[in-house]
């Protein structure tokens, strides 16, 4: 039986990813929420098209996690000073973001209400009423803190009780966090964030786990680079389709593994792997910003247009130049 080959990313891989994560992101909060009457698409069994789709985009999440248990296991071994160096990085720009539109939108478009209670719990990430898309940020952060532990327990340890114990830890936390969105039990705030932190370790171990032995490399049609492509199209096509028919989101993390699988394995286009990759540079500071743009003081400048895609691709320029504009200005401050 012939061996499989394994793909290893490289960083150049790993940022064309991160820039197809934050398209995914954006184009979720552009329509996951928003009322569906304010644009012109397609209606199928009484939702837009661009709704159904943000069943797949919803994957973001766990793609980032993927994105970043791969990187850091190729980092590894690495000490705490690193992690909270990283996370320093992470929190600052956080801040920064937050007081630039949260200030804005207060006081010329008076679309956020000021107290302390409100403004404690935004500043230190618990619960982000001002950007809601951010909730993942503090669970993300103390994954991140505690990798080096993590990643030592999965060198050390059989792989499969290190894949098995993340998996029991990620469906109990699951049927947790999904009896409290019922309003079926009350989870304090801290341990909720706690429980958001398991939820998310199961893609970013998996991540490591990929980082570890590789990503299968499927060679469908060999020597034809269109043809390969254009089967690996139809499969993503076809997950898309069985993503809008499963309506729990347990599952999201095997179909974001699916779905990395078969985007590694497309060849694109020099200049698409160039403008990916220039949206994964700026991808951290775009999930700072993009959700401005559809929630709160911005949304008139968006959905004007009527149409899904002019909407996407306007707040997927908005978030790339303000995002680019001021990462230049922080580096120079060296914030």
């Amino acid at each position: 039986m012939k061996k499989v080959e394994m793909i290893k990313l490289s960083y150049g891989d790993s940022m064309m990813l991160r820039g197809i994560a934050i398209l995914m992101m954006i184009f979720l909060h552009c329509f996951n929420y928003h009322p569906q009457n304010d644009y012109t698409d397609f209606v199928i069994d009484g939702n837009t098209l661009s709704w159904w789709l943000t069943k797949t985009a919803g994957l973001c999440v766990a793609f980032y996690c993927f994105l970043s248990g791969y990187g850091l296991y190729k980092k590894y071994p690495y000490g705490y000073n690193y992690c909270i160096e990283k996370t320093w990085f992470l929190v600052k720009r956080y801040w920064f973001f937050l007081m630039i539109f949260v200030g804005l939108g207060a006081s010329v478009f008076n679309a956020y209400e000021l107290n302390v209670t409100t403004l404690f719990s935004n500043f230190l990430g618990y619960n982000t009423t001002y950007n809601p898309t951010l909730w993942f940020l503090l669970p993300y952060l103390l994954v991140m803190v505690a990798s080096p532990l993590l990643l030592k327990l999965f060198n050390t340890n059989k792989m499969w009780k290190s894949v098995t114990v993340v998996f029991v830890l990620y469906c109990t936390v699951f049927y947790f966090l999904k009896m409290k969105s019922m309003g079926v039990i009350f989870i304090p705030v801290i341990l909720s964030v706690v429980f958001e932190s398991f939820h998310l370790l199961f893609s970013f171990m998996c991540g490591a786990l990929f980082a570890k032995y590789g990503i299968p490399q499927l060679q469908i049609v060999k020597k034809n680079t269109m043809l390969n492509n254009a089967i690996l199209a139809v499969f993503i096509g076809v997950l898309i389709f069985i993503r809008t028919l499963i309506p729990n989101d347990v599952v999201s993390p095997f179909m974001c593994l699916a779905l990395i699988v078969l985007v590694v394995n497309m060849r694109f286009a020099d200049n698409v792997i160039k403008l990916l990759a220039e949206l994964g540079k700026y991808s951290l500071s775009m999930w700072f910003v993009h959700a401005y743009f559809t929630c709160e003081y911005l949304d008139f400048t968006v959905y004007w247009l009527e149409y899904p895609l002019l909407i996407f691709l306007a707040v997927v320029i908005y978030s790339y130049l303000i995002s680019k504009l001021f990462d230049n200005i922080l580096k120079r401050l060296d914030i």
